[in-house]
């Protein structure tokens, strides 16, 4: 007779209902960590994996605004005395 153990996922989730109340997670446990069962979406692993990406993925965009704001700033302090004239007559000859 071959049975197989299904584990259940060891989180707990929260309702969606106004008064917050918890049930265990309805998805079979198929990851084992340190002796508990997660299902895919609650693996720990997983779960700061991706956590590490997005914070990655948030330093690159921080990093780039903070560039662009450095460029800003520059640019306003080298263009504050130039004149309205002055900065459309060499627009005209950019473009």
């Amino acid at each position: 007779m071959n049975t197989k153990i299904h584990h259940k996922c060891k989180v707990q989730v929260r309702n969606e209902g106004m008064w917050p109340s918890y049930h265990p997670c309805k998805f079979k446990g198929i990851i084992e960590r340190d002796g508990e069962w997660y299902c895919k979406k609650h693996d720990p692993v997983a779960i700061k994996e991706k956590y590490e990406q997005q914070d990655k993925l948030d330093e690159e965009e921080y990093k780039r605004k903070d560039e662009q704001w450095q460029r800003d700033i520059a640019m306003n302090h080298y263009c504050k005395n130039l004149t309205t004239e002055y900065m459309e007559t060499h627009q005209a000859k950019t473009k």
